[in-house]
């Protein structure tokens, strides 16, 4: 396969035959593109978009001149609850630093924390 060829299918870190045309589909969030973070898809279904949810409060505070309340407020509302279908792009939380540790069986014990409160 040819350099170009192998660029023409990879977007996004993701390396398939049909990517171009999974692409021409993909239901992009019209003002949003600084919180789009990639594409992805499950077995067997179409590609979609992925948003940071933060760097999509970020968008709103920036560029749409909202307060951090308002932009989660119309976020929650307006996209997250939103449904167009089986393209609809998936909106990504991801965890802080500060949190991994709990996905790593490591969660702070909440009686020890309770009990001296």
């Amino acid at each position: 396969m040819e350099a170009e060829e192998i660029r023409e299918q990879m977007v996004g870190g993701v390396l398939r035959e049909s990517t171009a045309e999974d692409l021409e589909n993909v239901l992009l969030m019209k003002g949003f593109e600084k919180a789009l973070i990639g594409v992805g898809n499950q077995h067997g279904s179409p590609m979609v978009a992925i948003y940071d949810y933060y760097k999509l409060i970020s968008v709103c505070v920036k560029d749409m001149d909202m307060e951090v309340s308002d932009a989660v407020e119309y976020l929650d509302y307006n996209v997250t609850q939103a449904y167009v279908g089986n393209r609809t792009p998936y909106i990504l939380h991801i965890v802080p630093e500060e949190l991994e540790m709990w996905f790593d069986g490591n969660k702070p014990d909440t009686e020890d924390t309770e009990a001296s409160a």
